[in-house]
């Protein structure tokens, strides 16, 4: 089905996000959201572009420049992915930051060590989780780590959880979650997603 076909459907897509590595999918959605923009919250990430003598320009720096987008109108938040604790700091002592994108399931605990839930608390930032079910891993939708390996595309293929021995270890953790899950008459998905 067509985006610009979902609004005549009754299905609605409050949000949409983008990012600059998938291409040209900015100026195609600003032509099929043209009608329904107000309709929309659209997100869009960028990453950070190395300079001609290979230095990163500063969190800082990068920060200020989107605060005048935002002062102009043009942008209504700045959110940030992946970043340290101290980096966040750093940001947002140049303008206030809205959220942070980080993957959080039961395999990526992290942010609840390194510091940066803590600093998200101290700063009224918005933690963003993606990948809360494992990267697929409590979908159900892989039983072999064959039902992914032959797509030369498929990304999972260089995370080390997906390979070798650690894919069926952690296959084995699945079904225990599974089982637990089964107990409390709810889906593997449902008792992950409750726990965070």
């Amino acid at each position: 089905m067509l985006l610009c076909e979902l609004n005549k459907n009754g299905v609605k897509i409050p949000a949409v996000g983008l990012d600059n590595i998938y291409g040209d999918n900015e100026i195609l959605l600003s032509k099929v959201l043209k009608e329904h923009r107000n309709e929309v919250f659209l997100c869009s990430k960028f990453g950070i572009v190395i300079e001609p003598n290979g230095e990163f320009k500063g969190i800082s720096d990068t920060i200020g420049a989107l605060a005048e987008l935002v002062k102009e109108g043009k942008i209504k938040y700045i959110c940030l992915s992946e970043c340290y604790a101290e980096t966040l700091r750093r940001a947002y002592k140049v303008h206030p930051i809205a959220a942070v994108l980080f993957e959080y399931s039961p395999w990526t605990l992290d942010i609840e060590t390194n510091g940066i839930m803590e600093a998200c608390r101290e700063l009224g930032v918005t933690i963003v989780a993606y990948s809360p079910l494992g990267r697929g891993f409590l979908t159900g939708n892989y039983k072999s780590i064959d039902d992914f390996e032959s797509d030369d595309n498929e990304f999972r293929r260089l995370i080390p959880r997906f390979q070798g021995e650690n894919f069926n270890k952690n296959l084995e953790i699945v079904h225990k979650f599974n089982e637990f899950a089964e107990k409390k008459g709810v889906t593997s998905g449902q008792l992950c997603l409750a726990g965070f």
